[in-house]
C-alpha cells in the first residue's frame, strides 16, 4: 500500500493509505504515517502519540507511545526527556530538539506489544539488523542480540554513529583510535582496524584508504576488500 494525503485541513496534513488501484483502504486521519514493514505501519495522531496498524487499519498496538518501525519482529519504544542544551557540545551523544529534549530509548517490544529487552542504560539504540541492534554508551559502540545479550561490548568509537557499526552484506565498518576496519556479526575483526577511511560493503567489495609510507610524503592510497578479507589494491 502507498501513503496519501487529502490535505483537507488548512494547517495540518493528514495521511492514510491507498491500494495499488488507488482506492482508499485506510482513511487519512494520521499526522504521520510510515510505510508498512513486516505487516505493520507506524502512525502518529495529532497529539504526537504513535502506535501500529495492520493492513486493514486496525490498531494492533494502541496509539499511546513513541516508537520506531518494526524490524526483525521488534520495535523500539522511547521517550523524550528534558536536558540542559548548554551542558553538551555539538559532538554530544544526544539528539537535542528545539525544546531541549532528547530521545531516550526504553525497551524493545514484540508484535504483541510485550516488552522484550530493556535498553534504558544505553545512550543510543538502533533497530535490529542482521540479528543485532547497535547500541552506544559513553561514546562507544557495541551490539546486543534479540534477547539483550551484549554480543560485542561497547568499545568502538562513536564518531560517525550512522556510519560506524552499520552492517552491510554481513559486515560492519567500525572505528577505534582513528582507524577503521570490519567486524562480523559475531564481533570478529575480519579486517583489522588499520585504515584511515573505510566504506560500507556493496556488491561484495568495500573501499578503504591507507597511508603508504613507502612513497614520498606518505601518499594516501586506496583499495578494496572482499567479504573474506582478501585485498585488491589500486595501482
Amino acid at each position: 500500500m502507498a501513503i496519501f494525503s487529502d490535505n483537507w485541513h488548512p494547517y495540518i496534513s493528514f495521511y492514510g493509505y491507498v491500494n495499488k488501484r488507488g482506492e482508499k483502504v485506510i482513511e487519512s486521519k494520521y499526522s504521520y504515517a510510515d510505510n508498512f514493514s513486516e505487516g505493520l505501519a507506524l502512525v502518529m495522531t495529532d497529539d504526537d502519540f504513535c502506535g501500529f496498524i495492520n493492513l486493514s487499519g486496525q490498531e494492533i498496538l494502541p496509539i499511546t507511545g513513541a516508537f520506531r518501525t518494526f524490524s526483525e519482529g521488534l520495535a523500539l519504544e522511547y521517550t523524550w526527556e528534558s536536558i540542559d542544551k548548554h551542558k553538551y557540545s555539538n559532538e554530544s551523544i544526544y539528539i537535542v530538539d528545539e525544546h531541549g529534549g532528547y530521545e531516550k530509548s526504553r525497551f524493545f517490544i514484540n508484535m504483541n506489544g510485550e516488552k522484550t529487552i530493556e535498553v534504558e542504560k544505553y545512550d543510543e539504540v538502533e533497530s535490529f539488523s542482521n540479528g543485532l541492534a547497535k547500541i552506544s554508551v559513553d561514546s562507544k559502540i557495541g551490539y546486543i542480540d534479540q534477547v539483550g545479550n551484549e554480543i560485542v561490548k561497547p568499545r568502538y568509537d562513536r564518531s560517525e554513529f550512522n556510519k560506524s557499526g552499520t552492517f552491510s552484506e554481513g559486515l560492519a565498518v567500525v572505528q577505534q583510535n582513528n582507524r577503521w576496519g570490519y567486524i562480523t556479526n559475531n564481533g570478529d575483526e575480519i579486517i583489522p582496524l588499520l585504515y584511515f577511511n573505510a566504506g560500507k560493503f556493496s556488491n561484495g567489495l568495500a573501499r578503504v584508504e591507507y597511508c603508504n609510507k613507502k612513497t614520498i610524503n606518505y601518499c594516501i592510497c586506496s583499495g578494496y576488500f572482499d567479504s573474506k578479507g582478501i585485498e585488491y589494491w589500486e595501482d
